[in-house]
C-alpha cells in the first residue's frame, strides 16, 4: 500500500528571525534573465542535476564571490563579456571547460585567472568544490 507523505512547508519571515539572521532566495539559479539582478555574494548547494547560473543581467559590484558546491552534475556559469574572472575549482572526479579547452580532473584543483582580469572594472571569484561534476565557463 503506497502512503501520500505530506510534507508541511514553514516559510520564515524575516520580521521573525533572530537579530542578525536573513533569510534570501537564490534568484539566480535556472531563472529566464528578464530583470536585472543586483548582485549579493552568492553561496549556494546543490546536491545533483545540471544548473546554469547566467551572470548577464546582473548588476555586479567592483569585486563579486560565488562559492558553489555541487556534488553530482554540471554547472554552467555565463559571465558578461568585460568582466575579469578567476576561478578556484577543485573536483575528487570533473572536467573544467573554459574558452573551448577541457582539463580532467582527478583529485585536482585547477585555478584559472582570465588574462588581464585586474584591468577589468567588474571581477567575479568563482569557487566550485565538487565530488563529480563539470564545471564551464562561458564568456558571453
Amino acid at each position: 500500500m503506497k502512503q501520500d507523505i505530506q510534507y508541511k512547508k514553514i516559510k520564515l519571515k524575516n520580521d521573525r528571525l533572530p537579530s542578525g539572521l536573513e533569510i534570501q532566495p537564490n534568484n539566480l539559479i535556472n531563472q529566464p534573465s528578464n530583470q536585472p539582478f543586483y548582485w549579493d555574494d552568492l553561496n549556494l548547494l546543490f546536491f545533483k542535476g545540471n544548473y546554469l547560473l547566467d551572470l548577464g543581467d546582473t548588476i555586479l559590484p567592483s569585486q563579486a564571490v560565488m562559492v558553489v558546491r555541487c556534488f553530482w552534475g554540471k554547472v554552467r556559469i555565463i559571465v558578461p563579456i568585460g568582466v575579469g574572472v578567476f576561478v578556484d575549482f577543485a573536483a575528487y572526479r570533473g572536467n573544467f571547460i573554459f574558452e573551448e579547452k577541457q582539463i580532467v580532473l582527478k583529485n585536482e584543483r585547477v585555478r584559472y585567472k582570465k588574462p588581464k582580469s585586474d584591468e577589468f572594472p567588474q571581477r567575479i571569484n568563482i569557487y566550485l568544490n565538487s565530488f563529480i561534476s563539470t564545471l564551464e565557463i562561458v564568456l558571453g
